[in-house]
């Protein structure tokens, strides 16, 4: 099973024909019902995302490869609470 999107450049005849040839069921789910099914980018990932741009606005610094676990860990740990999850 291999889940996609509505969106054209995932779904193309070569990969039907892979699909096939290897006994992969494709599935395409409408777009409507993306967020329901995807509930980890609101609950999770949103406030992640919103955690790490305050960290870096509080920083008011470029972010290079030497601080970005850093903060990538800060927001994770603020996201990744029990109400959350």
């Amino acid at each position: 099973l291999i889940i996609f999107d509505r969106f054209r450049l995932h779904m193309d005849f070569d990969l039907l024909d892979f699909c096939l040839i290897h006994k992969i069921l494709p599935l395409c789910l409408p777009a409507y019902i993306l967020h329901i099914l995807q509930p980890l980018d609101i609950s999770i990932f949103s406030p992640m995302s919103t955690y790490y741009a305050q960290e870096i606005n509080k920083l008011q610094v470029l972010v290079d490869k030497n601080q970005f676990p850093n903060l990538l860990a800060y927001a994770h740990v603020k996201a990744f609470t029990q109400t959350n999850i």
